[in-house]
């Protein structure tokens, strides 16, 4: 099947500033071609956008660390101190749609059929999605608090 290809890079990076081109092979590969057979089937728009509609994609390391995080979030897609990239992290990106509240459960649904996310959060506004490897190696489901507390909910 051809799937329209519905994203592009810089609709994944929460920033103007030039991506490492590794880091756009990771926003390719492991979330917009998914990404975009889940928009394919779910036939509505999807963006990459957290609770406030700020892009959360990509966030380069400088950039969570002048926002005083840790700098190791799945969101660096692997970007670390000095610039260096991890080649296994494969990145994080939130997904939200219009009339979320009413349409998270099929967004949920088609994301779990159509794509390999290893972890998948249910935020009030938005499905943070990632690949960090999990404890027993399944695939699990979180829900998260206003304050980003995840409970895991199941393995899928």
């Amino acid at each position: 099947m051809k799937i329209r290809l519905y994203f592009k890079p810089s609709d994944l990076c929460i920033d103007d500033k030039p991506v490492p081109q590794n880091i756009i092979d990771k926003i390719v590969n492991y979330h917009i071609v998914p990404m975009s057979v889940v928009r394919h089937y779910f036939g509505k728009p999807i963006f990459c956008k957290d609770s406030k509609g700020k892009k959360s994609g990509f966030r380069p390391y400088r950039w969570e660390i002048l926002r005083n995080r840790s700098g190791k979030s799945q969101h660096t897609f692997g970007q670390g101190k000095n610039g260096i990239i991890n080649p296994k992290d494969k990145g994080a990106v939130d997904w939200r749609c219009r009339g979320f509240q009413s349409d998270k459960d099929e967004l949920l649904k088609l994301i779990m059929e159509h794509t390999e996310y290893t972890r998948i959060a249910i935020y009030n506004h938005f499905l943070h999605c990632d690949y960090k490897p999990t404890s027993d190696g399944k695939r699990q489901l979180f829900k998260s608090s206003d304050n980003s507390e995840w409970t895991f909910i199941k393995n899928f």
